[in-house]
C-alpha cells in the first residue's frame, strides 16, 4: 500500500486547505469569523478525514472516510460560494479545484 502522502488526491486536499487559509486570513474580522471559519474548517477537513481513514484496517472503513472527505470537499465548495456572495470576490481562485 502506498503512503498517503504519495496520493495525488491527498495532496490536492492539503493544497485546498492551504489556499483557503491563505485567502481567509486576509479577510476583515466579521466575514473571517463567520463564513471564513466554516470554509477553513471544511477545507482542512478534506485531507484530515482522508488521513484518519487511510490507515484503517478494513477497506470498507477506508472507503467510508474517503466518502466523508468528498462530503467535506462539497461543503467547502458551498461555503466558498457563500463567501463569494457575501464578501468581495476572493482573490485566490480556489474554485478551479472543485471542477
Amino acid at each position: 500500500m502506498k503512503d498517503l502522502s504519495e496520493l495525488r488526491i491527498y495532496k490536492l486536499g492539503l493544497e485546498i486547505g492551504e489556499l483557503v487559509w491563505e485567502e481567509v486570513s486576509r479577510w476583515e474580522s466579521f466575514p473571517k469569523w463567520t463564513v471564513g471559519k466554516q470554509v477553513c474548517d471544511s477545507a482542512d477537513g478534506i485531507a484530515a478525514t482522508m488521513n484518519e481513514g487511510y490507515y484503517r484496517y478494513s477497506y470498507a472503513e477506508q472507503r467510508k472516510f474517503f466518502q466523508y472527505a468528498l462530503a467535506s470537499a462539497k461543503e467547502t465548495a458551498m461555503w466558498w460560494w457563500k463567501a463569494k456572495q457575501r464578501t468581495s470576490f476572493p482573490r485566490t481562485d480556489v474554485t478551479r479545484m472543485f471542477r
